[in-house]
């Protein structure tokens, strides 16, 4: 009786342990209560400069609180790393900055944008090499001299849906 009480009971830790695991860490931007901000929903980080320094190793979501994000920064992502707006939204999010998305190594990461609009009126774009992404519900517009979505070699994996492309010069390349 007492082993099979220890049994199911590693087989329960073991599940907790698994399914943790799997599951993204959130950490927020906004306009933070005490800057830099440490990530949280009441205290988010101040920028997603600030914030891709302090995520951990694991996949992480970051989750944009309404506004502008129009800081002229460019991002290098060599991570496993969603982006999505609080409120699901693309009108209540607009980042103007430039990503550089590579996987530089094995394995090729997953990249998800969902709920945002990026906005080209910086000559900012987002650069994909190696790896994999997936858009869903985005708006990308007014990119006049840059590309929303430039595709580089060995692109893995592309998923886009419910996305709206406006203004732009082109689109995708």
């Amino acid at each position: 009786m007492c082993c099979k009480n220890i049994s199911r009971l590693f087989i329960i830790v073991t599940i907790l342990l698994i399914s943790s695991t799997l599951f993204a860490r959130d950490f927020y931007i906004g306009v933070p209560e005490d800057p830099p901000g440490q990530g949280t929903i009441d205290n988010p980080f101040e920028s997603i400069s600030y914030a891709l320094t302090q995520l951990p190793d694991d996949y992480c979501c970051l989750i944009f609180m309404p506004g502008l994000y129009n800081n002229q920064d460019q991002h290098y992502i060599n991570r496993q790393l969603g982006l999505r707006s609080y409120t699901n939204n693309p009108e209540d999010v607009v980042i103007a900055e430039t990503f550089y998305i590579a996987s530089l190594s094995e394995p090729v990461y997953e990249v998800d944008f969902s709920g945002i609009t990026f906005r080209g009126n910086n000559n900012n774009e987002t650069i994909i090499h190696w790896s994999a992404l997936t858009i869903d519900n985005c708006i990308f517009e007014d990119y006049i001299y840059g590309t929303p979505l430039n595709f580089d070699i060995d692109v893995s994996n592309v998923n886009i849906s419910n996305c709206t492309f406006r203004n732009n010069h082109t689109a995708i390349s």
